[in-house]
């Protein structure tokens, strides 16, 4: 009888994680205006990162995860220089590693509440849907916490409620699909 040999397919989450992220990174310099209020188009995005995560997550190793959340962030890094370079545009690291950075700490927030979820409860849908949110809300504090010299007042709670409202919903509905095919059934500890 021969022994099946196991396909590694993680580069393949990997690179699709890494393309989205790369979308993020690219989608905020586009601004959505609703309502008189200007916001980023790339926090519509956000909540779909951290569920491309979660997929990962599921199926392979902590080492993998954290492998993915780290090439995932150095492929926007070397795009972005690369992308700047070829435009001609002044390449300013500070702005962009930042940003990157503040993703990273998010991203591995979202891996230890994905493992704690997994591992420590019965996965309930209100715990997966409570994850998403504080991992978005804990980005944007990041953010706020980073860029504070930077942010007019008057104007970043109207944008902010309206990014955390959306959000919501877009969670709720990722969230949804989260419970019906990532945590369909219990596995293992790794």
């Amino acid at each position: 009888m021969k022994k099946k040999t196991k396909y590694n397919d993680s580069w393949i989450y990997i690179f699709l994680l890494s393309s989205f992220t790369i979308l993020f990174d690219t989608l905020s310099n586009y601004n959505i205006n609703i309502y008189n209020v200007t916001i980023s188009s790339s926090y519509l995005l956000l909540p779909l990162i951290f569920y491309l995560q979660n997929i990962i997550f599921n199926k392979f190793s902590n080492k993998t995860n954290i492998s993915s959340i780290l090439i995932s962030i150095l492929s926007v890094f070397v795009f972005s220089i690369i992308m700047d370079f070829s435009l001609g545009k002044e390449i300013i690291l500070k702005d962009l590693s930042l940003e990157l950075v503040i993703l990273m700490i998010a991203s591995y927030i979202n891996l230890l509440f994905f493992n704690y979820i997994k591992y420590e409860t019965k996965e309930p849908y209100i715990l997966i849907l409570i994850s998403y949110l504080l991992v978005n809300i804990i980005y944007h504090l990041i953010y706020v916490l980073f860029n504070i010299n930077s942010i007019v007042f008057k104007y970043y709670f109207k944008e902010y409620l309206l990014v955390i409202f959306i959000q919501f919903i877009i969670i709720i509905i990722i969230s949804i699909i989260d419970k019906i095919t990532i945590r369909k059934k219990k596995t293992k500890f790794r």
